[in-house]
């Protein structure tokens, strides 16, 4: 998804970027390299919870509350699927 081309206040080019690695979701900004790898700006738990690595401020809106929604869906999908397990007494 291209969220957009520069940052909120024109600084930066920004580009979304979101990958599943088996933990989570990796939030990147595929506009800018950094170690040979995307620049990563977040990680969203498997739970819904993010992690911020920079500033929220600074990502583009469009792309903040792409990645906030994206945390609300795996925050309903885990609270399912944790409702639904056997009690053990």
């Amino acid at each position: 998804m291209t969220a957009s081309n520069t940052g909120p206040n024109g600084e930066h080019p920004f580009e979304l970027f979101l990958g599943c690695l088996g933990n989570g979701t990796t939030v990147c900004n595929k506009a800018i390299m950094e170690h040979g790898d995307f620049k990563k700006i977040a990680h969203i738990s498997n739970d819904g919870y993010i992690t911020w690595y920079v500033e929220p401020t600074s990502i583009p809106g469009d792309a903040l509350l792409h990645i906030e929604h994206c945390a609300n869906v795996d925050r309903e999908k885990f609270e399912k699927w944790f409702s639904e397990l056997p009690v053990v007494s």
